[in-house]
């Protein structure tokens, strides 16, 4: 008769149990060890048959594949040398760089029988991948240790001199190759390289593995080299994890107290490390942000550190709701930014202060009364934004910008901004800017009368949460908005009494007004109408003393409204 081959591709867990079904016909196996069969064998046929028939004839079963594989290895007799090769560069591996590692072996030929054994599969004329994962182990762990290290470093040097080649790949070889001081050097390219495509999570993993490689070196580590690793780590973790990120406060804050023990530093290295502990100091439950602004105001000697210790202050008095002082502390950032390269304006941190300075300041308008400014000051912080191409500035630029007309109501124009941030918030994976346009966005929905689920924008909230651990009151703040539009004024009041009871703990009381509006409209609802005057009155008190005329205009106005406009702005 006539026989048909057919590739199997690795089995999915249901067909994987099918197979061993059909094998076990007498249903000896029980069901939890079936299932661990169908894990362990990666859905390869070949091993779950083996597997269920060393289950039944009482074998131990993972000695069972690990002879197997071995068993396949050898069958390849010396075109074995060649998959063990392969092993090295990875699951996945180019011809080219194979036969450049074995200059003297047919690999052709070895392949073409990996092929025929299934063991490899071939993509195209040059890219492979071993058929599983398992495979690949096998084949890279039966390689003698010095034969294996010797691999990785004829690996490295391939790479190192290939135009475009990975370099958290050549530092990966040269680490397992052993060649520590190299691969040190390549971990750190890999994660500057990273940082300056803004993948910070990526930038994140690279450092922390030159961090390590620098911490077991048999030489003493330069105190300085150590220094400046970290405060790489830290400024990829402000970008990965968002402002107040747990782990840039650790660092940075470790910095400050190691160099002021320090017999000999400079000013220069305390600014530094002074400013990541800004930008991570409202983790921890900590706020601490004005009192380090200060001190990085103190400390300022160059234009430079101006620029940062300006930003600090009219940031940090922002959220603190002194909008007036904060708005003379962003004009002066605004203007020494004008006179510094962008070099300089990004030194202290990750984001252009040229942007992130009109960012705030453009909120801070709003607040102030100017919204026709607020609203001129947003355009040009998004358009010099998209000019310098900096995405994590960018979202930074478009988030204020839609918080301004989320307080202005602008339904279309918040639902716009909020929609791009989204979308470059996943492309990049910037989980600060991802909470906050989900949450402007669910409330864009809520306001157009889309009844979006609490529960939704709880999970928004948490993102953002975890993303910016002292900043809760915002998530907060748009969420009780949310809740009212949708017609949920239960939950919203629930919120509003949390927020309320914490505020006074965090550096937020920019939304302390509107906080006691809502709440005010809330018990207003219930019919509590003394107690709704008081909150109202409160309200008005704080928007008054805060000079914040955009919301007492609003209060005064109109006190049980929510003000929202269905039409766009032209932008």
């Amino acid at each position: 008769g006539l026989a048909h081959a057919m590739d199997l591709a690795p089995l999915e867990q249901v067909p994987a149990l099918a197979m061993i079904a059909a094998h076990d016909t007498g249903a000896v196996i029980p069901a939890a060890e079936r299932a661990a069969i169908a894990a362990t064998s990666g859905g390869i046929p070949l091993f779950i048959e083996r597997k269920v028939r060393s289950c039944l004839e009482g074998e131990h079963h993972h000695a069972a594949i690990t002879d197997l594989l071995h068993g396949e290895l050898d069958r390849l007799g010396a075109y074995k040398t060649v998959l063990h090769a392969a092993a090295v560069l990875g699951n996945r591996f180019d011809r080219r760089h194979l036969q450049a590692l074995l200059p003297d072996a047919d690999v052709p030929a070895a392949l073409a029988c990996a092929v025929d054994r299934r063991l490899v599969i071939a993509h195209s004329a040059q890219s492979c991948t071993f058929q599983h994962a398992l495979i690949r182990d096998a084949a890279y762990r039966s390689l003698p240790l010095a034969q294996r290290k010797r691999l990785h470093g004829h690996a490295a040097r391939l790479f190192a001199a290939t135009p475009d080649a990975a370099a958290e790949e050549i530092a990966g070889h040269y680490a397992a190759a052993g060649r520590h001081d190299e691969a040190l050097e390549w971990w750190v390219k890999a994660g500057d390289g990273a940082m300056a495509r803004e993948f910070a999570a990526d930038a994140m993993n690279s450092y922390r593995e030159a961090l390590h490689l620098l911490e077991q070196s048999s030489a003493a580590a330069g105190r300085g080299e150590q220094r400046s690793l970290r405060m790489r780590l830290g400024y990829a973790a402000q970008m990965a994890e968002g402002y107040g990120s747990a782990l840039t406060y650790q660092l940075f804050s470790d910095m400050v107290a190691e160099i002021e023990t320090a017999p000999e530093h400079t000013a220069g290295e305390l600014f530094s490390a002074l400013c990541g502990c800004y930008m991570g100091s409202s983790s921890f439950g900590k706020d601490d942000g004005l009192i380090i602004a200060r001190r990085l105001h103190e400390l300022a000697r160059s234009e430079a550190e101006r620029l940062m210790a300006c930003f600090a202050l009219g940031n940090t008095l922002f959220w603190r709701g002194e909008f007036a002082e904060a708005a003379a502390w962003q004009r002066s950032g605004m203007a020494l930014a004008t006179t510094l390269p962008l070099a300089e304006r990004i030194r202290y941190g990750v984001d252009d202060l040229a942007v992130t300075c009109r960012a705030v300041h453009c909120w801070t308008l709003w607040f102030l009364g100017a919204e026709d400014s607020a609203c001129a000051m947003a355009d040009e912080a998004v358009g010099l934004a998209r000019r310098g191409r900096r995405t994590h500035s960018l979202c930074f630029a478009l988030t204020f910008a839609a918080s301004l007309h989320w307080c202005r109501g602008d339904v279309a124009e918040v639902a716009a901004l909020a929609g791009e941030t989204l979308a470059l918030a996943k492309q990049f994976r910037f989980p600060l800017w991802e909470g906050i346009a989900s949450l402007y966005l669910l409330w864009a929905q809520a306001a157009g009368g889309d009844r979006t689920g609490s529960e939704h924008l709880f999970a928004a909230a948490t993102i953002l949460k975890q993303a910016i651990q002292g900043r809760v009151m915002t998530g907060r703040w748009i969420v009780a908005h949310a809740l009212i539009a949708g017609g949920e004024r239960l939950e919203a009041e629930n919120l509003l009494d949390i927020a309320l009871r914490e505020i006074e703990s965090h550096e937020e009381q920019y939304c302390l007004a509107d906080l006691l509006r809502l709440k005010g409209d809330c018990l207003a609802g219930r019919g509590q109408n003394a107690a709704a005057r008081e909150r109202h009155q409160r309200a008005l008190a704080v928007a008054q003393a805060q000079a914040a005329c955009g919301l007492y205009s609003r209060f005064a106005a109109r006190p049980d409204s929510e003000r929202i406009k269905h039409r766009g702005r032209t932008r």
